[in-house]
């Protein structure tokens, strides 16, 4: 916590220099499921942190999600994010501790006439409690895209591959968004997310299947508001979640 506090206090100090960041603007990885192409500007220093409900096979609330962004060189960034959460998978409600992520996202090209813009995302899981069943280092690699379509559309998606450290059989999946700027200060987004995977008896098979929409604010040039929900359209029981996430641009 003590970590943590340090890092908010900051944070508070980059949004109070304002002439000092008059070109670079606050740049969020995450909007829901899907993952930009954006990568942080050279000795840029960022935090991200989110708060999210899911009702699915059961309820899970996530508290605290941190991620803590660099920008390494001009064309890739080191980030390290951290989360723990509230589930009542036994039926009763109990703080459990996700992965640890490392990772490093990479500009590959720049957009050129038709060709998007590609950034390649790798990343390691590292489990900070033995027993639970994500129980060795798993890594993931994700392709990104980005085609600006007019001076206020986006579309962007995403490619990838990521195991679980518990099976040999990696999770593949493939997501897309559109991105909206309604304004200088606000924007709006839709997406989609599909996941597959296969077994030692079973083809690869669609496991899940998600939509979902939400609004970007920005309340200053160095902070980012998301406000997200999405749904599955594959489950048949009620699966929702519902999330907030905040970015500061530190320096």
């Amino acid at each position: 916590m003590r970590i943590f506090s340090i890092v908010f206090l900051l944070s508070l100090l980059g949004l109070l220099d304002v002439n000092a960041q008059e070109e670079t603007v606050v740049i969020s990885s995450r909007a829901g499921r899907s993952t930009g192409v954006d990568v942080m500007p050279y000795r840029s220093l960022q935090l991200e942190s989110r708060i999210e409900y899911e009702n699915g096979d059961f309820d899970q609330i996530l508290l605290p999600a941190m991620m803590l962004r660099y920008g390494l060189t001009n064309f890739a960034e080191v980030w390290l994010e951290y989360a723990g959460f509230y589930g009542n998978e036994n039926k009763a409600f109990a703080y459990q501790v996700n992965p640890l992520m490392i990772g490093t996202k990479v500009r590959i090209s720049s957009p050129y006439r038709w060709l998007p813009e590609t950034s390649l995302q790798a990343a390691l899981s590292v489990p900070l409690v033995q027993g639970e069943e994500h129980a060795c280092p798993a890594p993931s690699l994700l392709l990104l895209f980005d085609n600006k379509l007019l001076s206020w559309l986006n579309l962007g998606y995403n490619v990838g591959m990521e195991w679980d450290g518990t099976t040999v059989h990696p999770l593949t999946h493939f997501s897309f968004c559109f991105d909206v700027s309604l304004s200088e200060r606000v924007g709006f987004f839709c997406e989609n997310y599909n996941a597959f995977q296969g077994t030692d008896d079973t083809p690869m098979s669609i496991d899940d299947c998600l939509i979902g929409a939400g609004v970007n604010v920005f309340p200053h040039r160095n902070v980012q508001i998301d406000l997200y929900s999405s749904c599955s359209v594959l489950k048949t029981n009620f699966h929702v979640l519902a999330g907030i996430g905040v970015s500061w641009l530190i320096r």
